[in-house]
């Protein structure tokens, strides 16, 4: 017999977007390919007349500029312009003023509301990661189904549930 875990009539809060964007962060952000952007921006900016007098006159002063400027963009404007629109998504986006439900099993997951089903095979699911105060399956690198902890009734039920969902996802790995 297959054991289902679920929760039922959960709404999502900020605290939730962002408990995402946390683990989005720790888990995506620095990475090799951010550090090549890096370099491939400063190179980008050296050849730019105004901000360098092209690659003929190439300084460590303009090297380490190019550097700076380029890490700025990559760590701090996109992850910033990311969080705010994740924010501004909460605040347009009907998904947090919806009730949702989630039930999960060993052949799959389904998170419904009112309007939506999602279906979803293990083998769908990239990871599974527990926040402070949330659980998210992700779907990709960039998105992930989020379930809030205020939606189980106690401790336990997060525990056996996170539990469930980790090792479902475990034998279904590919």
């Amino acid at each position: 017999m297959t054991e289902h875990f679920q929760a039922i009539g959960y709404k999502l809060k900020l605290e939730n977007y962002n408990g995402f964007f946390k683990a989005w962060l720790k888990k995506n952000y620095v990475t090799k390919f951010k550090l090549l952007m890096v370099l491939a921006y400063a190179a980008f900016l050296a050849a730019i007349p105004w901000t360098n007098r092209g690659w003929a006159h190439f300084d460590v002063a303009s090297i380490i500029t190019c550097i700076l400027f380029s890490a700025l963009l990559v760590f701090v404007t996109i992850p910033l312009v990311t969080y705010l629109l994740t924010v501004a998504q909460y605040f347009s986006g009907g998904t947090s003023k919806k009730e949702n439900s989630i039930e999960i099993s060993s052949a799959g997951v389904v998170k419904s509301s009112d309007t939506t089903q999602i279906e979803l095979k293990w083998t769908a699911i990239h990871d599974v990661i527990e926040t402070q105060k949330t659980i998210l399956l992700f779907t990709n690198r960039k998105c992930a189904l989020i379930i809030p902890k205020h939606a189980f009734t106690s401790e336990e039920e997060v525990t056996a549930f996170t539990t469930a969902a980790r090792n479902y996802w475990a034998q279904n790995k590919t």
